[in-house]
């Protein structure tokens, strides 16, 4: 199943049975209220995500034996670019992409049709853009920007495989428009 890849930062959001809700992170460091940047990210995530998240939490067998749920999300907004975020930019929010069970012996990620299940008809997530194969023409279509994509895709297999972290293989293919943009941002 393939995603549309929202271009903004990646955010994880830890949850215990015992603390909730509890802390909020990018990839490289935990963060609160006082973020000059991502403090948004904990607000637009409690308004729209939080509760509807806990009560799945609780009353799902799926997660009821886990020690402790990592969500997965991007902030991004419509002026996002490359984890830059205009600060007058009143369209950013909070979009879970992918949800974490760590258990005492092992950590798997839902598979992503359960991910869509679960999610879809109560928070905003990602735009579905394939399902399928991942083959050459995808690739292509993807890299020619055939479905309208900002950024591009995250496409995640459908079953448990073990070599995999959190048993789910994952891949991201961006569109060429999306990469020449970088390149002229950032050069290099």
């Amino acid at each position: 199943i393939s995603f549309d890849k929202l271009d903004g930062s990646n955010i994880r959001v830890k949850y215990t049975p015992k603390k909730g809700f509890n802390l909020f992170g990018s990839r490289h460091e935990l963060f609160d209220e006082t973020h000059p940047f991502l403090a948004g990210a904990i607000t637009s995530f409690q308004k729209t995500c939080q509760d509807f998240l806990t009560k799945l939490f609780i009353d799902n067998k799926l997660f009821t034996k886990a020690k402790e749920i990592i969500v997965f999300g991007e902030y991004v907004g419509e002026l996002s670019f490359a984890g830059y975020h205009d600060p007058n930019d009143s369209t950013k929010k909070f979009v879970p992409f992918d949800i974490l069970l760590v258990y005492k012996d092992r950590v798997e990620f839902i598979k992503p049709q359960d991910f869509i299940e679960l999610l879809e008809d109560s928070v905003e997530i990602p735009r579905v853009i394939y399902r399928g194969m991942m083959g050459e023409q995808f690739i292509q279509d993807i890299r020619d920007d055939k479905y309208n994509t900002k950024e591009g895709v995250i496409c995640k297999g459908t079953k448990y495989l073990g070599a995999y972290r959190g048993k789910i293989w994952m891949a991201k293919v961006k569109t060429q428009r999306y990469l020449d943009s970088l390149k002229s941002q950032f050069n290099d």
